[in-house]
């Protein structure tokens, strides 16, 4: 059975309280600036805050002397600390890997004032929620600066369970995010066997059989090319300019626009290995027809962003018809010399990605142009060779990305879990 809140139905054995009845919101310390040193103990600020946990790598220090006078800001592993002004509702919590560390001003820390009443793991998964977070926006709307105070914080209402289903459904909620960090770290761990495959594959390539050709065992099978070093001797090694058909970019006119027809894409719409189309313009059919004139993708072409965030590679997919702007390059491979998918996965890897950041040229932003894409050089092992090599490298990433949308997957149990058990829809 539920009963009508002010903030919405609830179980009848349920109550409403101000979070300023179980936990106080502690605010820091103001540190001043003549305070600060080179190594000491780090201060924890809003840009620290960091997806859930905190990023101190560049953090500001104050010299023990000043921390010893500090210590009722010392934080301890598992405080919970939000934000309290610019990005509201961003948060972190403490771990034994973080400490010492001091708390600066406009970070709040919550400590529980009455355990009898609210576990601090239930009061983190209410700080944690969608509700709180909608709660602390609406509250500063309409500010120049958003900012919150503690007093604010701790006038906030929530729903609060008795104290043995507060914990069944802060332990409920911790298994779920256990294993969205379980999957986190397979996806780096992945991503970093993918980042070393890459450069094996196109240093070492394979060899009949299908395994990386060992150039220790067998060095007869490797040469020194200068300024690139050993790969495999049956390997060219080769300009864009040699293997391609085409090298141009995307229209030079401010093109006309419309509000549906045709995709218009630009830079921003090339992401490494993928287009995204979330952000897109349109152009009517006739405009479409004159810029294919000049740059005409099709499939299996490969994209270049070449303006702002130079060098991300994606290869054109099959069904798609777009135009392009100039911020975005167009590469046409002859088929017969090199596979779309390897010039994509080449493009993408550190061989080709430092010739590009050497030779994009500075301006108010970054811009590479047609004439250093086509000095770009590749590794090009046989077509069979590169087949293979595509393969492999694909099938790293499909396992990411499975990954990936598995991680998403949890990610969305876990807001609808929170919704249901937070307001009582699902008891436990």
């Amino acid at each position: 059975m539920l009963r009508d809140t002010p903030i919405g139905s609830i179980p009848l054995d349920w109550h409403i309280t101000k979070l300023g009845d179980v936990a106080i919101l502690q605010g820091g310390y103001a540190f001043k600036s003549s305070d600060f040193v080179q190594n000491g103990i780090p201060i924890v600020r809003m840009s620290n805050l960091k997806n859930g946990a905190l990023v101190l790598d560049n953090a500001v220090q104050v010299s023990k002397s000043v921390a010893q006078t500090c210590m009722e800001w010392q934080l301890e592993k598992g405080d919970l600390l939000v934000g309290m002004s610019g990005s509201l509702g961003n948060f972190a919590t403490v771990k034994e890997s973080d400490l010492p560390a001091l708390l600066n001003q406009r970070v709040g820390r919550f400590i529980v004032t009455d355990p009898e009443k609210c576990t601090y793991k239930f009061l983190k998964t209410i700080v944690l929620s969608n509700y709180y977070s909608r709660h602390i926006q609406n509250l500063a709307a309409g500010a120049a600066q958003l900012n919150i105070s503690s007093k604010q914080i701790e006038e906030t209402l929530f729903p609060l369970p008795p104290l043995d289903e507060q914990m069944r459904i802060a332990d409920i909620l911790d298994t779920v995010d256990a294993a969205i960090q379980q999957t986190g770290q397979l996806i780096a761990k992945l991503k970093q066997v993918k980042a070393g495959l890459l450069h094996d594959l196109l240093t070492r390539g394979l060899d009949e059989h299908g395994n990386l050709r060992d150039p220790e065992v067998h060095p007869e099978q490797f040469k020194v090319v200068d300024g690139y070093g050993r790969v495999p001797k049956d390997w060219e090694f080769v300009q864009i300019k040699d293997i391609a058909v085409q090298v141009t970019d995307g229209d030079h006119h401010t093109p006309q626009r419309s509000e549906s027809g045709i995709l218009l894409l630009s830079a921003r719409n090339v992401l490494n290995g993928v287009l995204d189309l979330t952000d897109v313009d349109y152009v009517p059919k006739s405009e479409y027809l004159r810029m294919i004139k000049r740059c005409h993708p099709e499939a299996g072409d490969i994209l270049i962003s070449c303006s702002g965030t130079v060098g991300r590679v994606c290869a054109v997919p099959e069904g798609l018809r777009f135009a392009l702007v100039r911020s975005v390059a167009l590469i046409k491979f002859y088929d017969s010399r090199i596979n779309s998918r390897y010039a994509e996965w080449v493009l993408r890897s550190n061989i080709v990605q430092s010739q590009i950041i050497a030779s994009q040229r500075q301006a108010a932003q970054p811009n590479l142009f047609q004439g250093p894409i086509k000095d770009l050089f590749l590794p090009l092992p046989s077509i069979l060779e590169q087949q293979t090599i595509v393969e492999i490298l694909d099938g790293n990433e499909s396992r990411i990305r499975a990954e990936e949308a598995y991680r998403d997957k949890l990610q969305a149990i876990k807001q609808g879990l929170m919704h249901d058990l937070l307001t009582g829809k699902v008891r436990v």
